[in-house]
């Protein structure tokens, strides 16, 4: 079961997305045989933008020096309970797309390139 850090206090459609969010992580799990670690997911995302996959790379403050990935999964909070499942189904597996592509591809792939699209349609079934 995947896991990651998510806000406390959901509403019941955030509860939802959370939900959807795991069966994709899980799908993704069971197709590539391997694990994948997403840090955090959020409902900070505000705008246009319905949901986005960011990477923060960094480097580790300890005594070595470390290539450190945080990977979150932000959704817009406002789209959510606008659209309700609607944004549910068109929006979270867009996004575990990118970071599964992300996580299996690095940085040097089109953001909706034939890698996404395969996770998309292959993995997702979407």
């Amino acid at each position: 079961m995947p896991s990651f850090s998510a806000p406390e206090n959901l509403s019941a459609l955030q509860r939802l997305a959370i939900n959807e969010l795991e069966r994709c992580l899980s799908l993704s799990e069971r197709y590539f045989q391997r694990s994948f670690e997403l840090d955090a997911v959020s409902f900070s995302l505000r705008g246009r933008s319905a949901g986005q996959f960011r990477a923060k790379v960094g480097r580790s403050t300890g005594p070595v020096s470390a290539k450190v990935t945080f990977n979150e999964i932000r959704l817009n909070a406002s789209m959510l309970e606008a659209y309700g499942q609607r944004f549910i189904t068109e929006t979270i597996g867009h996004e575990v797309a990118h970071f599964i592509v992300f996580q299996l591809y690095g940085r040097n792939v089109r953001p909706h390139g034939k890698e996404w699209q395969s996770v998309m349609s292959e993995v997702l079934r979407q």
